[in-house]
């Protein structure tokens, strides 16, 4: 009988059966029988027939005055109960590449734990290698495909490296012009798995291909803060995807050469366990597809 008198509230409130089986999206018909059998059970009529617009009966005044207020306090019960229940908890173990997760930290991390305060971020960093046990984190994201087996990976942004170097390193060794002058310059080589990367790969505006011989270095790099540590201090040309070095490219620090060639893409993957479905994680993955959406349009 408790559901008829809800629903007998909401008539009234609502003004009207047909407007009450629209907002509750029932039947007409369905509203009006379910307030019969309530007036069956409370022995006496609660609206009076046969007017132009609804109008209570003492008894559905007083069944009204009764309850009107028990109702709107169980709507607001079950919606704290329903928030309570969708609020994320637990603890969240996430790897990032340095240079991504001090991007997402100094930009929009505070807005997704303010927005999810009783879950707990643990937030690793992740260079060359993931760890053998799948266990030991939640979500990853990774430069490279990892290995391992049970994971489950998808590529989450794209970007192509571009060239630049500091204004001092320029000054010093001049502005290439041409693929064939980056032979005669000095690159940053990524370490990958402490070997340093030997090859890079260039295409020019006109779609042909190169290769270039990175033996010419004095530093080499294994994460992206390095690289853009190095490459202001003037150690040679980087190749690096536009987000990253675009507020140095902006502040002056460092100067894009030869802006119709660039490198492969450089891309973020993202790595799960198999067995990872939990609701905490996929409200993260919104978070970074967001974050990555969002630099596709700056």
């Amino acid at each position: 009988m408790y559901d008829e008198i809800i629903l007998f509230i909401n008539l009234v409130t609502s003004g009207g059966f047909n407007k009450t089986a629209k907002k509750l999206t029932i039947q007409r018909s369905k509203v009006s029988r379910r307030i019969k059998i309530l007036e069956e059970n409370l022995g006496g009529s609660l609206i009076k027939r046969n007017t132009k617009k609804l109008e209570l009966t003492d008894l559905g005044l007083k069944t009204y005055n009764l309850f009107k207020d028990n109702c709107v306090q169980s709507q607001q019960l079950i919606e704290q109960l329903i928030a309570e229940q969708s609020e994320l908890r637990g603890t969240l173990r996430i790897m990032l590449p340095p240079i991504l997760a001090h991007k997402i930290i100094t930009t929009s991390l505070s807005e997704f734990c303010n927005k999810h305060p009783n879950l707990q971020i643990q937030l690793f960093y992740l260079l060359n290698t993931l760890p053998q046990d799948a266990n030991f984190f939640d979500l990853a994201v990774s430069t490279f495909i990892p290995k391992q087996q049970n994971l489950k990976i998808r590529r989450l942004y794209s970007s192509p490296l571009i060239l630049c170097a500091a204004p001092k390193y320029l000054e010093q060794h001049g502005t290439p012009q041409t693929i064939l002058e980056l032979n005669t310059h000095k690159f940053m080589p990524h370490l990958i798995n402490e070997i340093p990367q030997k090859l890079l790969y260039l295409k020019d505006n006109q779609g042909n291909s190169h290769t270039l011989e990175l033996n010419n270095y004095q530093v080499a790099y294994d994460n992206m803060i390095s690289l853009i540590a190095f490459a202001k201090e003037g150690f040679g040309i980087c190749a690096a995807p536009y987000f990253i070095i675009a507020d140095a490219l902006r502040e002056g620090s460092l100067i894009q050469i030869l802006p119709t060639t660039h490198g492969d893409d450089f891309s973020f993957y993202l790595v799960r366990p198999e067995q990872s479905c939990a609701t905490k994680e996929e409200a993260f993955i919104s978070f970074l597809e967001k974050f990555f959406l969002d630099l596709k349009q700056t």
